[in-house]
């Protein structure tokens, strides 16, 4: 993937290089496939509280060592279908089910989070329910790490370890098993599509409290239409 000085048409100001990156196309018209740079802040704006983590937005087109898109982003932006009014009037659902019948989109799409992640010494994959669970496996297999699911309460067998997070209308809350994850494990979170970046933050928080490093965040697709959101919660 290319840094923000090799790509130019980056959207937001460039933030610090620590945080977590979430790689997606971005669904906007134009589909790119994007690297971003989720900085965690902690505290709290007009009294509205994103899990107590804020997050500053640093965008770059993913490109080659020539500068250029790789070539394999337009097939995976072209193979993901758009439903509009589902589940209900007014969203525009991002359907990966159509990714995932075309067997070059979905090994392509794997490939690019591969490249980007092996020889990384990631020693945990964790996959946001449910469609992190898709992606989540392939590439923890591949860059040989383990691979923890993060569920919906009530989901996992055992004991468990919760974060409750918040949504734009009431609470969610994401658990993991109690010893999935060791003190010093690198982790990285993935996840199919990024709007507000409160399920991520829920689960880097989840991952911390274990006593992981999270060192990113990885999504197939971003709705860039929501980064005004993002942006103000990050002010």
């Amino acid at each position: 993937m290319a840094t923000h000085e090799a790509c130019s048409a980056a959207r937001v100001s460039a933030v610090d290089r620590f945080g977590a990156a979430s790689v997606g196309v971005q669904r906007n018209g134009g589909s790119t496939l994007r690297l971003q740079k989720l900085k965690r802040l902690r505290g709290s704006r007009k009294g509205v509280a994103l899990e107590k983590r804020r997050a500053q937005w640093w965008g770059a087109m993913a490109c080659g060592k020539d500068g250029e898109q790789d070539p394999r982003i337009g097939g995976i932006a072209a193979s993901i279908r758009v439903v509009p009014d589902f589940p209900k009037k007014g969203i525009m659902f991002q359907d990966i089910t159509t990714l995932l019948l075309d067997p070059k989109a979905f090994k392509n799409t794997v490939d690019l989070f591969v490249e980007r992640y092996i020889g990384k010494d990631v020693s945990v994959v964790a996959g946001i329910e449910a469609r992190g669970f898709i992606f989540g496996p392939p590439i923890a297999l591949a860059i040989g790490a383990k691979f923890v699911p993060l569920r919906k309460p009530r989901k996992l067998p055992g004991e468990v370890i919760s974060e409750k997070y918040v949504l734009e209308y009431g609470t969610d809350c994401l658990e993991m098993h109690v010893g999935a994850v060791q003190s010093g494990d690198r982790a990285l979170v993935v996840d199919d599509l990024i709007a507000t970046g409160g399920t991520l933050c829920a689960a880097m928080n989840l991952l911390e409290r274990a006593g992981a490093e999270v060192i990113e965040c990885a999504c197939v697709i971003e709705l860039p239409e929501l980064k005004f959101m993002i942006i103000e919660f990050a002010a």
